[in-house]
């Protein structure tokens, strides 16, 4: 975790909470010291922009990291959806590779 860069990220979200970047990066950055913060940060890029593929794939993963296995199926059910619905063929393999290894 760089708290530098979180920093300039949060102080973005300040400035535009909308800003699906930068709150999908600020989950990127909690990942690998606090999982359940990363959740909850792509949980809210989701409730404001429910078919963000990469948000919906990470937390996919994450959650079945965590052993949440049901919840992680949800989302990257929902992630294959949008990736298909875009046009997104390279994360809708990564996504279907994913799920049926779990």
């Amino acid at each position: 975790m760089n708290s530098e860069r979180i920093d300039t990220l949060r102080t973005l979200l300040q400035a535009d909470p909308g800003d699906s970047f930068a709150r999908y990066a600020l989950g990127l950055e909690y990942l690998p010291v606090d999982p359940q913060l990363a959740c909850a940060t792509w949980r809210e890029l989701l409730l404001l922009q429910p078919d963000h593929v990469p948000a919906l794939f990470q937390l996919g993963q994450a959650l079945a990291g965590s052993g949440d296995l049901d919840a992680a199926r949800d989302f990257l059910q929902q992630g294959i959806a949008a990736a298909r619905a875009q046009g997104d063929a390279h994360a809708l393999g990564e996504m279907e590779d994913f799920l049926d290894q779990l």
